[in-house]
């Protein structure tokens, strides 16, 4: 989490915090409050004043949009942001963004997060359209391939429908430094994939993302928690509404928007290409009579993406039924192409069977593990410090 700390002030042990606009209405609103780990009715407001004369946000059906009249600009965008100086480089994962309590007419729907390393020149990391709003925060996947030392969020339209301005009450940035875990490629040696256990949907360059999410009790069921390393969990569950009886898909079923197949979904990209000579899902833990097994996937396809068009690896999968939570299945593979991304669309789950008492429309997975070997790409590496250009003279 960045900054490691809550910041009381706009500059804090090496991070500083700044807004196209602050202090709205109101003291105490300010920049850094973004960032102090207090939610509620707290965090950064924009904009001037509580008049609909100086309000940065115009009045819009679909949601207020940002008055380029005002001046916020980034790299060329335009609209309003807040903007985080740290005091390194960090690879941006992915963020959480809190909005407070009330009707979250404030709340960004339309944003972008940046990166730079002048605070001249920015890169677009991410785009976010239609945005929910949410007070206990949601995982927004940024997955940057590089390091930068400003990180910025930029909101062109907030939820509202009258003139009005953000607010942010919390934002949360999850990386890492740059190069302070240096993971070279190994061609040599299958191993398993994702290496590291996920806690968030991207991570040391592993992004994962779904189709739909199960929310039981309002707590996410997301991609990533089928990669965190823990057969016996809940993993990942798809939204109850997917499957029906022995037909399987029902109409409204998602539709993979690379791909263009039907099904619930879930992908990984990984930091390497990889070779995959076989895979593992295992049943979800939840409690609760034989539901884990029911919504364990019963015909599914598996893709790779190699980096410029996805293809289907090998034939459909059809399973076996599963007759414990917690039980791991092995699925073999026959590629020699190697792939940056996989993506499992399920067609079919046991609870169409009628073998299962659970009859849920949803699927789920424990855990999904790949295996293989990975690409041999060269990897620039710099011993010592001082100027890159010039040549290191040393002896081995």
């Amino acid at each position: 989490d960045y900054p490691p700390f809550a910041m009381t002030g706009y500059s804090q042990g090496g991070y500083v915090v700044s807004g196209s606009a602050d202090n709205y209405n109101s003291s105490g609103f300010y920049a850094y409050s973004a960032f102090n780990d207090i939610t509620g009715n707290d965090g950064w407001h924009g904009g001037a004043g509580n008049s609909t004369s100086v309000f940065h946000f115009s009045a819009n059906s679909g949601g207020c949009i940002y008055d380029t009249s005002k001046g916020g600009s980034l790299g060329g965008n335009s609209g309003e942001w807040l903007k985080l100086e740290l005091p390194h480089k960090i690879v941006v994962g992915y963020l959480i963004l809190k909005q407070r309590s009330g009707s979250g007419v404030h709340h960004p729907k339309d944003f972008k997060i940046l990166g730079s390393n002048d605070d001249i020149n920015w890169d677009i990391l991410q785009s976010f359209t239609s945005v929910p709003y949410s007070t206990t925060g949601e995982n927004h996947t940024v997955g940057a391939t590089k390091g930068y030392k400003y990180i910025a969020i930029l909101v062109t339209r907030v939820q509202g429908t009258v003139a009005i301005d953000v607010v942010i009450t919390e934002i949360q940035y999850y990386g890492h430094r740059e190069n302070d875990l240096v993971r070279l490629p190994d061609p040599t040696n299958v191993l398993k994939y994702p290496h590291v256990a996920l806690t968030g949907p991207g991570q040391r360059g592993y992004v994962a993302s779904e189709s739909s999410t199960h929310k039981p009790n309002g707590i996410p069921r997301l991609a990533h928690q089928a990669f965190n390393g823990v057969t016996n969990d809940d993993g990942w569950g798809s939204f109850d509404g997917g499957y029906h009886t022995t037909t399987g898909l029902i109409n409204g079923a998602p539709t993979h928007p690379e791909v263009s197949e039907q099904g619930e979904w879930i992908q990984i990209q990984l930091p390497h290409k990889l070779l995959l000579d076989d895979f593992t899902l295992s049943v979800g833990a939840e409690s609760g009579g034989d539901r884990n097994q029911a919504r364990y996937p019963k015909e599914f396809k598996l893709y790779g993406y190699d980096g410029s068009s996805w293809a289907q690896i090998g034939s459909d999968y059809s399973t076996a039924k599963q007759t414990s939570i917690g039980q791991v299945t092995t699925y073999d593979v026959t590629t020699t192409t190697y792939y940056s991304k996989f993506l499992i669309i399920i067609k079919k789950t046991w609870s169409i069977t009628g073998e299962f008492t659970d009859t849920s429309s949803l699927t789920q997975i424990g855990e999904w593990e790949l295996y293989g070997t990975e690409e041999a790409t060269p990897v620039p590496i710099q011993i010592g410090g001082g100027n890159i250009d010039r040549v290191a003279n040393f002896r081995v």
